[in-house]
This record gives structure tokens, sequence and C-alpha cells, in this order.
């Protein structure tokens, strides 16, 4: 499953042009805040507020090459079990949420933000991950995504999903440059974050059930800002998901 999510986007992605297909793009501009952690064994891997400097539409219906920039952004991910080496089979599918991506975008550049600082921009599960090692330290990170968009993004750039129609599962991919000491299936820690990008391609559209559940996971993410809005079981296990993210950074 990790493999084939990897694959069929990064064919998509050097097809592009050809294909036309359209591809939301959040760009990593180094030197980037944030954490990648690996403990050792079975555990997995760990991406903790990894910091989002803007978004652009490629071959998007609206606003193609529309870079916005986001403010606060960050994404926090987790992998399923580790399978051998730095490899990372797959956390569990959606609506289960281990990666979501947060910021504050102005869409009509009124000087006002249209998506909430703390608040997602999307969100999913399916996380999987290989690390390529590199000589000399500098790594590259390799993973792949399922997950939902907030209906302002599709909108904006005039893709299937939220406002623009039935909730679409987006084909995710995250590509990330980092530096570590460590080789090949040895435990490590780095801040030191370079640049890379998580792209989003739509390839499906569930039942409508998945829209509650998009709902719901908004309501938990703004938490932070809004407590009122959220059910109390769903705030308490994204309460428990920030808080553990939170706790790795601190250690």
């Amino acid at each position: 499953m990790r493999a084939s999510i990897a694959a069929f986007t990064l064919a998509v992605l050097t097809s592009a042009p050809a294909w036309a297909v359209p591809i939301l793009d959040f760009g990593v501009v180094a030197p980037t805040p944030g954490m990648l952690r690996y403990t050792g064994g079975a555990e997995p891997l760990n991406g903790l507020f990894i910091g989002v400097d803007h978004v652009v539409g490629i071959d998007t219906p609206l606003n193609a090459g529309v870079l916005k920039n986001i403010v606060g952004g960050q994404f926090i991910f987790f992998t399923g079990a580790n399978t051998g080496g730095w490899n990372w089979g797959p956390s569990a599918a959606p609506p289960q949420d281990s990666f979501a991506l947060f910021g504050g975008i102005d869409f009509n550049d009124d000087g006002n933000l249209d998506t909430l600082v703390g608040g997602f921009l999307l969100f999913g599960g399916s996380v999987s991950a290989t690390i390529i090692p590199s000589p000399g330290g500098a790594q590259v990170l390799v993973g792949g995504f399922e997950a939902y968009l907030h209906p302002l993004l599709t909108a904006f750039y005039g893709l299937p999903g939220g406002a623009a129609g039935p909730n679409t599962l987006y084909s995710g991919s995250i590509n990330l440059s980092f530096l570590t000491t460590a080789t090949d299936g040895e435990p490590f820690e780095s801040s030191t974050l370079l640049s890379g990008d998580v792209a989003n391609i739509p390839v499906s559209v569930p039942d409508t059930l998945i829209l509650l559940a998009f709902s719901l996971t908004a309501l938990g993410w703004m938490v932070r800002l809004q407590p009122s809005l959220a059910p109390r079981h769903r705030l308490r296990r994204i309460d428990r998901w920030v808080d553990y993210a939170n706790s790795v950074v601190e250690e």
C-alpha cells in the first residue's frame, strides 16, 4: 500500500503536463522548523510541527499558478509500524486521522485570513514513508497518505470536494530533505529540516458520511481557538493527539 501510493503520486507528478492532472502543492522552504523522529524497532516515524510556507495550484481548473502564503503553516504526521530499515507501513485509513496540515490563508487578498491559523487545511491517514539514505548525512523522506481538503481551498482552485461538490479523497505525497548522522534503520531525531513539498491530487469520491467526519475533524483541530464547538469525545481524542506531538518536541 505504502509503495503503491507513493509510486502512483510520483508518476502523476512527473507526467502532469501530459495528463493535465490538477495538483495542489504545499511548499516547504528551507530552513524549516519542526522535527522528524524515529525511536527504533517497530515504532512509527513521527513528523512534528513541520513548517509549511505556501500553497499553489498546478493545472487546477481555477487560479492555476496562483501562490498563496500560509500564516502559521505546519503539518504533523504519524506513520504505521516500521517494516525494516527506514521503511514504515501505512497508519489507519481516513477518516482516522494521522496526518494534518493547518494554517491561515487570505484567499481574496482583503487583509483578513479566511482560514484560522490553528485550523486545518487538510487531514487524513494511511501515512507511510521511506527514507532514502544519501552520503554525508543528507537524507530524503518520501511518503504517501490519503486526505480530505478544506472546502475553501478546493473552491479557490476549482477542485472537487467541499464547496465544489461531494467530498473527495486526495492522494498525497511528502518529499522532505533533512540531515542526520544516523544510518539506514537506526533511531534518529532531526530538527535540521531543509526543503520539500506536500502534493495532493484528487483520486475518488467517498460516500456522504465522510463529509460528516471531515466536519468533526475540523471542529477538533479548532479546539484551541473555539473549544465549545467540538463534540466532547472528538475533542478529547484530538487533544491527546496534538498533546502527544507537543510532548515529543519538548523531550
